[in-house]
């Protein structure tokens, strides 16, 4: 038969063995802590962490820079570049480069030399409706500024200059080399009926 101590010892150990069950039973049900937020994103979260990372890669859109201004050709840039590699000392059949000028009066000046004789080629915009020029191409019209008035006759070895240097602008104009806003023989005369056009 039990005595009361040894009743009161057996019920201390039957709740301290409950205690230890209810325990057990805690880590079974409930598993291990909660993570911490830097372990991830809260159960729920709409976002997945390698969403997240992907979003986090994108880089920021960048401003646009401002367009560069248009480019600025000057009178003697646009005249080397109508006539190609032509520079003085360039050779166009018998002839022989001594100068290439700016456009000047709606027209780009090129001095050749023939035989120690200079003259004047003036480059000009071709106009169906115009005089006859010496040469031609199919935008582009050569004179001889000659200080005559269509009347004086041409000398040959001249006129077999200006006639090879309109072949050189034809190849450079097919070629697709950019031709300056010039005048007309027309228009020129129009504009300054008495302009002194000789450089040479």
């Amino acid at each position: 038969m039990s005595t009361p101590k040894s009743f009161e010892r057996r019920e201390v150990v039957a709740a301290i063995g409950a205690g230890i069950g209810l325990v057990a039973l805690a880590r079974i049900t409930g598993g291990s802590s909660s993570p911490s937020p830097a372990s991830g994103p809260a159960q729920g979260s709409a976002q997945s962490p390698v969403l997240g990372s992907v979003q986090a890669s994108v880089p920021a859109p960048q401003a646009v820079p401002p367009a560069a201004p248009a480019e600025q050709v000057s009178p003697a840039a646009e005249s080397e570049r109508t006539l190609g590699l032509l520079r003085p000392g360039s050779r166009v059949g018998r002839a022989t480069v001594v100068a290439i000028y700016p456009v000047t009066l709606g027209g780009i000046p090129v001095v050749l030399e023939v035989a120690g004789e200079r003259f004047q080629v003036d480059v000009l915009r071709r106009d169906a409706s115009g005089p006859n020029p010496v040469a031609s191409t199919p935008s582009l019209a050569l004179f001889l500024s000659n200080k005559g008035d269509g009347a004086r006759d041409t000398a040959e070895e001249h006129g077999l200059a200006v006639m090879a240097l309109a072949a050189h602008l034809a190849a450079c104009d097919a070629a697709g080399a950019p031709v300056p806003e010039l005048l007309s023989l027309n228009e020129r005369m129009h504009q300054d009926a008495q302009g002194f056009y000789c450089v040479a």
